[in-house]
């Protein structure tokens, strides 16, 4: 026969969540505490089932905890919080192996534009491949930098005529020179020319 409550007797409420509903939460008992900090590390697919079999432990007391201590809600709020820090620690790599690239990818490009010069200076004149693998260079690097594909960037000037191709050349070394003079030159020059 079953037996009526009191009425004094009221059911028990559930257990508030901590801040942090992994951490030990207030009048947690020492034994619910101890195989829910154990349990909750054993991976998000063990039940309690198989976590007390692999212990050679009773079921039944610990799926008392698990339910009244709110154990499943708490690892999976536990996941998610390692989620987020996972999450953000990649985002925060991402962002500094961005601004090493850009850096390099700087470097390189000022190494590039000042190689030019110096043989434009020597006499050496830049081949029309040079010249565009020199672009093409700087196109990936910039594109890299920036996280982007460059899989795709091909250039294939085999059908462009010779002479156009010496003029994409000079324009490339203009825009080099140009690239490397100051700005108060260029508005000079600019200013004399109108």
């Amino acid at each position: 026969m079953k037996r009526d409550r009191d009425e004094d007797e009221t059911p028990e409420e559930p257990k508030p969540l901590a801040p942090s509903p992994w951490e030990r939460l207030p009048c947690e008992p020492d034994d619910s505490w101890e195989h829910f900090s154990q349990w909750i590390h054993s991976g998000p697919g063990t039940s309690i089932a198989l976590y007390t079999r692999q212990r050679g432990l009773g079921v039944n007391r610990l799926a008392a905890y698990s339910a009244q201590w709110r154990w499943f809600a708490r690892r999976a709020a536990y996941m998610t919080h390692l989620h987020h820090v996972r999450a953000e620690g990649a985002s925060a790599k991402a962002r500094e192996m961005g601004e090493q690239h850009a850096a390099v990818t700087g470097a390189l490009l000022d190494w590039s534009l000042d190689s030019i010069l110096d043989r434009r200076a020597r006499g050496e004149v830049l081949t029309v491949p040079h010249a565009l693998a020199a672009a093409k260079l700087a196109i990936d690097l910039q594109r890299l930098a920036a996280g982007a594909p460059t899989a795709r960037i091909a250039a294939d000037f085999a059908a462009v005529p010779e002479a156009r191709l010496h003029e994409i050349r000079e324009a490339l070394l203009q825009a080099v020179v140009d690239a490397r003079e100051p700005v108060s030159v260029l508005v000079e020059e600019a200013e004399e020319s109108s």
